[in-house]
């Protein structure tokens, strides 16, 4: 499996083929929708001899070839393998170690826990991109998003706005709502706030709150932060044990591209720590 989540094939000239829909070992019946000198993507048409790793996508959007998530029809301990190879291969082949050793995180809920979801509007529903598409594909609902903005994807309707960005506290119940380019003829429930990304370039703030590692997060509107608490919780929980065991307690820390802090006051506690920040563009 490459990076990205496609299948990694070989061509008759040799040229590397990215297959999307496939797995390794399976044999299939593959379009060809893009080529270049060293390499071309293809789509599953047709699973011949399929993987035991397969199973029938649960999201019924796949067949309509939303490109929201790309492994809904792999196992989700499958997924967790595929995806501990994938940082194994990258430290090896671009960090020059030569056997990292990359063990799995913990067994996480497959379904409704994603807390940021980009979304095209389509006639002001939310919708998304077909794979590998501009293609706009409107949707009942997404198997992977948290129920707090599952609603929004259902019933909200986003007025004049191309796209949206539904953020949400999974453990605050706090909702908010970027729409690009504007905020216009938006009809979402009361709680929720909205602002337009034009709104956010001439200097208004707005944000949500999360709690994760036993501590409350203001997260702004354009700031990164993990699209899940419990995984959150999990990267923060292998940095302090890091952290701990081989850190020295005079150490000073440094948290790169620190976001909103989660690593700095997540797993520095007591220690002095630097946390390198960027502002986000307009």
């Amino acid at each position: 499996m490459a990076a990205g989540g496609d299948a990694v094939a070989r061509a008759d000239d040799g040229r590397v083929v990215f297959v999307a829909g496939a797995l390794p070992g399976e044999r299939v019946r593959a379009a060809i929708t893009e080529e270049h000198r060293s390499f071309a993507r293809a789509v599953t048409v047709e699973v011949r001899t399929p993987s035991p790793d397969r199973r029938p996508p649960p999201c019924p959007h796949v067949a309509d070839g939303c490109g929201g998530c790309g492994w809904q029809h792999v196992a989700p301990a499958d997924q967790r393998r595929f995806r501990a190879t994938m940082v194994a291969d990258a430290l090896a082949r671009f960090g020059g170690i030569a056997d990292p050793g990359v063990r799995q995180g913990p067994d996480l809920p497959t379904e409704r826990y994603r807390t940021t979801v980009k979304a095209i509007v389509v006639d002001g529903r939310a919708g998304f991109r077909r794979r590998r598409s501009h293609d706009a594909l409107a949707v009942d609902d997404c198997l992977v998003a948290h129920p707090l903005l599952a609603e929004l994807i259902v019933d909200g309707r986003f007025g004049d706005a191309a796209a949206v960005v539904l953020r949400a506290g999974a453990r605050t119940g706090e909702r908010l709502v970027i729409a690009h380019p504007g905020a216009v003829g938006l009809r979402l429930p009361d709680d929720v706030r909205v602002v337009g990304s034009d709104e956010l370039a001439r200097g208004r703030r707005a944000w949500f709150h999360e709690e994760v590692a036993g501590r409350r997060w203001r997260i702004s509107a354009r700031s990164f932060f993990q699209v899940r608490p419990d995984g959150a919780e999990a990267l923060v929980a292998a940095v302090a044990e890091a952290v701990e065991a081989h850190v020295p307690d005079a150490a000073t820390l440094v948290d790169l591209c620190t976001g909103v802090g989660l690593f700095a006051g997540g797993a520095g506690a007591g220690r002095r720590v630097v946390a390198v920040g960027a502002t986000a563009p307009p």
